[in-house]
């Protein structure tokens, strides 16, 4: 039972710590924006920026149980 109360509310505070990160992807000679670049987090997960450069990308902080 209390492996089950332990799982259930390791689940639920994953769900609170969601978060968004919001940028422009800029060129660094001009401070130009860069349209569909491709932004990639080191776990290979990422997208790409729009038409203007502007990118959002939603993030999950994974609890990892030993």
């Amino acid at each position: 039972m209390k492996k089950i109360v332990t799982a259930l509310l390791l689940i639920i505070c994953n769900l609170f710590y969601a978060q968004i990160i919001k940028g422009i992807v800029t060129d660094s000679m001009t401070k130009k924006p860069i349209p569909y670049a491709n932004i990639v987090l080191v776990n290979g997960k990422g997208i790409y920026s729009d038409e203007i450069g502007q990118f959002e990308l939603d993030i999950k902080i994974v609890f990892m149980i030993r």
